[in-house]
């Protein structure tokens, strides 16, 4: 056996015997995770009132200054009731800290995460650009896009009502109001960063829900020159385009890339594909297609699915 051998089993067995020292520590944080876990589950239903004192919480929250609970560690509840899915209680226990600690740093980013994940993306962002300190600028930049995808969202939203109101010539006033803020995002944005190329996506969506198809298209040619990641939504937007922009065979071929990778996407996608091979005059695949609307498509009657 040669020294290099010898070597090689000796560094193999001094690891062995280090692995055999941690399992110990490793059961014993495992455990204490389970723990903490059992502990918080208790405490969901429901919170202690506002104003109770550390013990009213469990083994977990020490008591802290002046009468109140430890700060910290009922921000470690709070952020631990976030990743349990419990966003009502998580989003309480965080105001109670700031109430009473202002600067927590834990509280603050599982305040800010609690509004995120409960939809409200403005408030979030606006949250994090006070404590701009405390975040990385990847993850205010990831708020940042997010405000900006629920501005189009609630614009769209804006846009519905506007045509119920018959006031069609402002409809897509709220759209455009919005355009500027993905502008100045691209401009702030690191280019090759996820949020630029979610801000392309979101801004290619926006120019397709105005009608402006030929800018869609140009802002297509320029992703697919950058070799950006196109989502599914982005596609649709762009096959949408090509079909409004009378070349019909592009649009089926976006389409059939949409339900090929998710077989379970929207029946609109399948039927825009099919009129797009109606305009495209390819009738036998359109007849198959519409047989495979007509067969894996559920038939609802009044709300009810048929029996049968």
């Amino acid at each position: 056996m040669s020294v290099a051998t010898y070597s090689e089993h000796g560094v193999a067995w001094r690891a062995g015997i280090r692995w055999l020292t941690l399992v110990p520590c490793l059961f014993a944080f495992v455990l204490a995770r389970a723990h903490a876990s059992t502990v918080v589950g208790k405490m969901l239903a429901p919170l202690p009132p506002a104003g109770a004192p550390a013990s009213a919480y469990g083994p977990l929250v020490r008591s802290g200054q002046h009468g109140h609970p430890n700060a910290d560690d009922l921000a470690g509840v709070a952020e631990r009731l976030r990743e349990r899915g419990n966003l009502s209680d998580a989003l309480q226990l965080s105001e109670r800290v700031l109430a009473f600690a202002p600067a927590n740093v834990q509280a603050i980013q599982t305040l800010v995460s609690t509004l995120s994940d409960m939809g409200s993306a403005s408030l979030a962002y606006r949250l994090a650009r006070r404590h701009a300190a405390i975040f990385p600028p990847e993850a205010l930049n990831r708020l940042r896009v997010d405000k900006a995808a629920a501005d189009i969202r609630n614009a769209l939203r804006e846009r519905r009502r506007l045509e119920a109101r018959y006031r069609y010539t402002q409809r897509n006033d709220p759209l455009k109001a919005v355009l500027p803020e993905l502008d100045a995002n691209l401009r702030a944005f690191p280019k090759e960063s996820k949020a630029y190329w979610r801000t392309q996506g979101d801004r290619l969506l926006l120019l397709r829900e105005l009608g402006r198809m030929d800018e869609v298209l140009k802002a297509y040619h320029q992703l697919q020159s950058e070799h950006a990641t196109i989502a599914p939504y982005v596609t649709r937007a762009v096959a949408d385009a090509y079909r409004a922009k009378h070349q019909p065979a592009r649009a089926a071929a976006l389409y059939k890339r949409i339900f090929d990778a998710n077989p379970g996407a929207d029946v609109e996608i399948f039927i825009a594909r099919y009129y797009a091979l109606i305009d495209a005059e390819e009738y036998g695949a359109a007849d198959r297609l519409l047989a495979r609307i007509v067969r894996e498509t559920p038939v609802w009657v009044y709300g009810r699915r048929p029996h049968g």
